[in-house]
């Protein structure tokens, strides 16, 4: 009887036991659950407003960023200035490229957890989405502003820069002049705006534009 007894009440305390770990795991699970919706909706929320912000800024800031101003100055062999202009550059810190980093990183982090990714995991994937996503957006936003410069060569860039005569230039005739402009190297045809002839090697101004030459003068 006594062993019965004693068997029933272990019977009851290993229940009582096993029916406590579940139940600290139920909690558990749900306290978990909880968390990882609460990460979720941070992450989206991040990736959400930074969206809001492209959007907006495309729609009504005409795609406009904030571009820092590098100065490019052109010499001459003998260190003589040929001119000096500005042409615009995506800075790393710049809103836009700022808005895709958030975006990828919420995005990364919302993905991580989806997976069941644990928080300081998440916060890597996200970190690591959002540094390799904005690396990409700056790269090509520079690359396309560096081209959009390189395309608008005016006459106004022209006059006023320093090239290296590279076909020589005789007198009355036409030469070829190598020289920069707008951040773009270019070769065009040239002759003497006060006649006399330029060898090749030699440093001459560009003084104007004369049809399909430019009329240069040597740099003394």
């Amino acid at each position: 009887m006594r062993r019965s007894v004693r068997g029933s009440l272990t019977l009851w305390n290993t229940k009582q036991r096993n029916n406590s770990i579940k139940q600290i795991g139920t909690t558990m699970n749900t306290l978990q659950s909880i968390f990882q919706s609460t990460q979720m909706i941070v992450y989206l929320s991040i990736a959400g407003m930074a969206m809001l912000f492209l959007l907006v800024s495309f729609f009504f800031g005409g795609g406009h960023d904030h571009d820092g101003e590098v100065a490019d100055h052109d010499h001459d062999h003998d260190h003589d200035a040929g001119g000096a202009h500005s042409y615009s550059t995506v800075s790393v810190f710049s809103p836009k490229v700022l808005c895709i980093f958030l975006l990828a990183f919420g995005s990364g982090g919302a993905v991580a957890s989806v997976y069941g990714a644990r928080p300081h995991w998440s916060v890597v994937i996200a970190l690591l989405s959002g540094f390799a996503v904005g690396a990409v957006a700056l790269y090509s936003l520079r690359l396309l502003y560096s081209q959009q410069a390189n395309s608008l060569v005016t006459n106004a860039d022209i006059v006023g820069a320093v090239g290296q005569v590279t076909t020589r230039i005789p007198s009355g005739g036409v030469g070829e002049i190598t020289f920069v402009a707008a951040r773009q190297s270019t070769t065009r045809l040239a002759r003497m705006a006060n006649g006399g002839e330029l060898p090749a090697g030699r440093q001459a101004k560009i003084m104007a534009v004369s049809g399909d030459a430019l009329l240069v003068e040597p740099v003394a």
